[in-house]
């Protein structure tokens, strides 16, 4: 059973539908069933998962950017129920880029992809990090990265930012995430931090602009 989470707002909404309709006619060449579902809300993904994946094998495709798959997979609760595969069809599409996978912005068409998907024949293990909040003790999973400061503030501003349609709307939304950084490095403030690594051991920083766990080599569109 493939279970397709999409993201209508995926490169600002310009290949989503497009891109949808060639994988749902892939599956359906080859007589396999599906689902889709243009919600990553994560309640949603889990009772899927909980109502298929004691009967029969569930592959999950997430069709939008960095942000729909990191929805996805902290709605996982057992990977081991499930496959999870994914279209690189956003803005960024730094996991795709970390993983050698072509994203929308190199093979616009997706077909190279979308026949893996179908074929599941090619199967492959990797990390995913974990973050722990302090406070509360609440863990959130990332499949890039998980950062504080600069990087965390391009991502936002980016995410609010008009830059991120123009650039979408002929296949460049990764030059968003370079404008904005450009002005945020202009503005941001330096402050004073202190890293304390597994050992005890304790860096201080008087300068700190930003510090960012990497799972894979790239994040805000390829940096």
């Amino acid at each position: 059973m493939y279970f397709i989470i999409a993201n209508p707002a995926a490169q600002s909404g310009q290949n989503d539908n497009r891109i949808i309709k060639k994988l749902e006619a892939a599956l359906e060449a080859a007589h396999k069933p599906y689902f889709t579902c243009f919600s990553a809300r994560p309640g949603y993904i889990r009772n899927f998962i909980k109502q298929f994946g004691q009967k029969e094998e569930v592959t999950l495709v997430a069709v939008g950017g960095d942000g729909t798959i990191n929805g996805v997979v902290n709605a996982i609760e057992d990977f081991s129920k499930v496959k999870f595969a994914f279209l690189p069809i956003g803005s960024s599409n730094d996991l795709a880029r970390g993983l050698g996978i072509k994203d929308i912005q190199k093979d616009p068409s997706q077909d190279d992809n979308i026949q893996k998907i179908t074929e599941g024949k090619i199967l492959r293990q990797m990390d995913l990090g974990e973050l722990t909040y302090d406070d509360t003790g609440a863990k959130r999973r990332f499949a890039v990265s998980a950062g504080v400061g600069f990087d965390a503030a391009v991502c936002y501003e980016v995410n609010r930012s008009k830059f991120k349609n123009f650039f979408n709307s002929f296949n460049q939304g990764r030059l968003s995430y370079g404008t904005i950084a450009l002005r945020e490095l202009a503005t941001i403030p330096k402050v004073q931090a202190k890293v304390t690594l597994d050992n005890g051991e304790s860096i201080k920083m008087n300068k700190l602009i930003f510090a960012a766990c990497m799972n894979t080599a790239y994040e805000g569109g390829g940096f």
